[in-house]
This record gives structure tokens, sequence and C-alpha cells, in this order.
């Protein structure tokens, strides 16, 4: 684990360098800022000037993601290239060890991808609880079967740089105050 201060001054740097030059980036452009066991976080930028932070754990052969915004938006994003959704939504659910499952509607289904946007604050809380306490997550089909699996190994403090990544880019989405920047504990 990285320390605090190391944490908080790349953080910074990332997003310096992504407030000044986002529209000359490629798109998906990152820069991991944090690494935990089978996670990392990292501030991705596009042209369009948007910047996320990014936690993810990838595991062969896909991935899976949570993403939030200078908005404070979450999306989680599960990717696997056994997939082939022909688009639209569906209701999937999430199994965290051996806890009752999270009923997840609305998921929208493009491609190699299911996205889900947390949209209750309340349950989006609670479920990323569940996430950092959890061992491995199971993404479902409506009739309960397995999708695809993932490790949840050292998502709490990859979720606790989300959180303060996240932060700083609400920071600078309202006009570039400055907020104390200290990362997961380490």
């Amino acid at each position: 684990m990285i320390p605090r201060a190391l944490f908080a001054v790349l953080l910074a740097l990332c997003l310096a360098a992504l407030g000044t030059d986002a529209k000359a980036r490629p798109v998906g452009a990152g820069k991991v800022i944090f690494q935990s066991r089978d996670w990392r976080v990292q501030v991705i930028g596009f042209r369009d000037g948007a910047a996320f932070c990014v936690a993810e754990v990838m595991a062969a052969p896909g991935r899976f993601s949570v993403w939030s915004d200078g908005m404070g938006r979450v999306r989680l994003v599960f990717t696997s290239p056994r997939w082939d959704f022909r688009g639209g939504k569906a209701d999937l659910g999430l199994r965290i060890d051996e806890r009752p499952p999270w009923r997840l509607g609305g998921a929208v289904l493009l491609g190699q991808s299911a996205v889900f946007e947390l949209q209750d604050p309340e349950k989006g809380s609670a479920l990323l609880h569940d996430l950092r306490e959890g061992r491995r997550v199971v993404l479902l089909d409506r009739q309960g079967r397995g999708l695809g699996g993932w490790s949840l190994r050292g998502s709490s403090a990859a979720l606790d740089g989300l959180g303060e990544c996240k932060d700083a880019l609400v920071q600078r989405a309202l006009g570039g105050k400055k907020g104390k920047l200290s990362g997961p504990p380490g």
C-alpha cells in the first residue's frame, strides 16, 4: 500500500494534468494512482474534458470496475469477452460471497459489457459496503446463474481510494476549490 501523502501527491498531479489538456489526451487515457492486492484505482480523462475515477479488478477473461465522476454518480461495469449482448436493458443481480443476492434492475447491455448506474444513494452505499467487506462478487442472470465472478481482495482500500479520487473530481467540478486530499490508509 502507498502512504497517504504519496497518494495525495499522485492524485493532485493526475488531476492537474487532466485539467489542462484533457481534450488533447486520447480517449480513455488513464493513470494508475493506487493499487491494493487485486485492485487498482486510476483517473481516466476523455477528449471532451470528462474525467472519471475508476476502481477495478481484472480477472481473466473479464473485468469488474466501479466508475465515479465529478458529479458524484457511480456506475458498476462488468465486461467479458465471452458475452455478446445485443443491446437493451435487463434485470441482473450480484452475489457477494454467500449473502442474499442484490437485484439491480435496468442494466444496460451492449456488446461485452453490462452497466448499472447506482441511482439510489442509500442502496448504492450499502452495496459498496458489501463489496468492501466481501471476498468475491458474481454477476447473475435473471435466473440466478453466474455470468462471471471477480475477486474482492483489496476492494476495501481501492474503494476508499476511489472515494478520495471522486471527492477531488467534485472539488474540481465546483471550480477548483482545494479540498484536503488524503489517500486511503497506509
